[in-house]
């Protein structure tokens, strides 16, 4: 599900790749921005579609790079709480890094989902971290909401990763945080999905 930005509508647009049909099945409506500022988290709430794409721009973290820092994320239950329960959520995560180096990690039974690997720093090399991710089956009470996306640093990590909700619920927010320490700077735009379902 390939998007491209149309710049003259603000929108991102499907490019469908074959089959017949329009070349836009699919089309996204910015719904909100957040601009991170030294925030412990980064939250969208009041959700009501089953898709939306998030996407993530200069992403910089305020602890050192070393350290290896990288983006996680929770759902919140309709009209709850964002839940980080120790087995709440599945997730799976292959990177590669600058050096050349590939690891795959993954946890069945974790208090978050995990975009491991991603690299993002506020020191002198200027880091950056860039993301797109997709939202699948938010407020879908009978099946469970799925994150899943690609993420990668100025430095040339990269990580593609996928994670999902253990319990089929209507969930109604994205929460969006750092492994350790807080995200300084960065956007965050979250397109609603629209016309057509997965």
């Amino acid at each position: 599900m390939p998007f491209k930005y149309n710049p003259f509508t603000n929108k991102f647009d499907e490019v469908n790749s074959g089959g017949g049909g329009s070349s836009a099945d699919r089309s996204t409506t910015l719904i909100s921005t957040a601009t991170a500022s030294s925030d412990t988290t980064i939250d969208f709430t009041g959700l009501s579609a089953n898709m939306y794409l998030l996407v993530g721009r200069d992403v910089m973290y305020g602890d050192s790079f070393s350290s290896n820092r990288y983006l996680q994320f929770r759902t919140r239950v309709q009209g709850g709480s964002f839940e980080s329960g120790a087995s709440d959520y599945a997730w799976s995560a292959t990177g590669r890094t600058s050096s050349g180096s590939s690891t795959s990690t993954n946890d069945s039974a974790d208090s978050q989902i995990v975009s491991r690997m991603s690299s993002a720093d506020t020191d002198s090399t200027g880091l950056r971290m860039y993301c797109e991710v997709y939202i699948q089956n938010l407020a879908t009470a009978s099946r469970s909401t799925s994150i899943s996306g690609t993420c990668y640093g100025t430095d040339g990590d990269h990580v593609i990763f996928s994670g999902i909700r253990n319990a089929d619920q209507d969930d109604d927010g994205i929460q969006i945080f750092s492994s350790t320490g807080k995200i300084e700077a960065g956007t965050f735009y979250l397109y609603e999905i629209t016309e057509g379902t997965l």
